[in-house]
């Protein structure tokens, strides 16, 4: 029966029948499969984020269907995997793919479909200019990155804090809430990076010292200049009635030779 095709499909019956008149009878049940037409491949997205999914369709065909997805060009393409729904999702690395579908039915094998190409992109790395920053209460937090204005930019941190600049806005002054971890997360072409951390660590302000000395002193004589507050103070800055400053890292503060330029009022800075 040439160009058979599914109509065709039933049993079949042969009788022989030989010179003396003795017979025989045979039968044979026949199976046609229409001509399965040529699949269309679709892709979801034809372009994906590194670790992000490749979705592969194709239409749904009845019977008993498997779908053969292969990576490449048909026909030399490498099967990647056969499934019994029009469906196949898989991951690759960065890089341009070309994937095609064919469906088959018992024996019967569709042409493949086209090629469909799909882009994996890789995803940005997130920088910030200062991973860690120490402020002292009431100064100034400053967030940035060196990235550049291609990307989009989403800060998080501690007390609520929430930005879409490249630099954040100044978070001043700093009180002690605002110590933590900020998190920047940055995109570019919808892909996202793992999230670069800034931790900012705010010490707190040391409380008003109270300032005493052993004046009066006679000329020549030696002065004593003392804080109250001692305890956690890496510089005492000493600033003498004509402007200057006397830096030192300890208490009380001694100045041997008083003389009358000394004479005044002396304020204190603890750091």
């Amino acid at each position: 029966i040439p160009s058979a095709n599914s109509t065709h499909s039933g049993t079949y019956k042969l009788q022989v029948t030989g010179f003396n008149g003795c017979g025989g009878e045979g039968v044979v049940q026949v199976f046609i499969n229409d001509e399965i037409n040529t699949p269309i491949i679709t892709v979801k997205d034809t372009t994906v984020c590194d670790g992000g999914n490749i979705i592969l369709n194709t239409q749904t065909y009845t019977g008993n269907i498997k779908y053969k997805w292969y990576e490449g060009f048909a026909p030399n393409g490498v099967l990647v995997d056969s499934t019994i729904v029009p469906q196949f999702i898989v991951k690759r690395a960065p890089g341009e793919y070309f994937f095609y579908v064919v469906v088959s039915e018992n024996d019967c094998v569709s042409n493949p479909s086209a090629s469909a190409s799909v882009t994996v992109m890789s995803n940005p790395v997130a920088l910030v200019d200062e991973p860690i920053i120490s402020v002292c209460e009431g100064g100034s937090i400053r967030l940035g990155s060196p990235l550049g204005v291609s990307y989009n930019y989403q800060w998080n941190g501690p007390n609520g804090f929430k930005s879409n600049e490249q630099y954040s806005p100044v978070i001043s002054p700093a009180s002690l809430n605002n110590a933590g971890v900020y998190s920047l997360v940055v995109s570019l072409q919808n892909c996202k990076s793992a999230p670069a951390t800034v931790t900012v660590s705010v010490s707190p302000r040391p409380e008003k010292p109270v300032l005493s000395s052993n004046s009066p002193v006679c000329t020549d004589g030696q002065l004593i200049l003392t804080s109250n507050v001692s305890v956690g103070i890496d510089t005492f800055i000493w600033k003498r009635p004509d402007g200057s400053l006397y830096v030192s890292t300890t208490n009380p503060f001694t100045i041997d030779s008083a003389n009358q330029t000394l004479s005044g009022l002396w304020t204190l800075t603890l750091k």
